[in-house]
């Protein structure tokens, strides 16, 4: 799950972006809107059909790469370095 959230967080990065580090005043001040306001329209706008194929492509894009971090990636590149590790252990004694 914390893969899946890592993810979801890089894909979203904006949205994180806008609502952790830039000042309410900033925004009140380049839109008109509140901070809650500009990230609602800005990035959750229900009523665009691309919103809703953009969350359900980021959602199959986090599983997809969720998957390769746990299962495909460790196979790579720790098993054949632990296979590697253990000749060299074995040559050393």
């Amino acid at each position: 799950m914390a893969f899946f959230g890592f993810w979801w967080v890089v894909l979203h990065w904006e949205f994180f972006y806008s609502l952790v580090f830039v000042s309410e005043t900033s925004i009140l001040n380049h839109t008109g809107y509140l901070k809650n306001e500009y990230l609602q329209r800005t990035f959750h706008n229900y009523s665009d059909p691309a919103f809703w194929w953009w969350i359900l492509l980021s959602f199959l894009l986090c599983v997809l790469l969720t998957f390769l971090m746990v299962w495909i990636i460790p196979r790579l590149v720790l098993f054949k370095a632990h296979k590697r590790q253990l000749g060299d252990n074995f040559e050393k004694h």
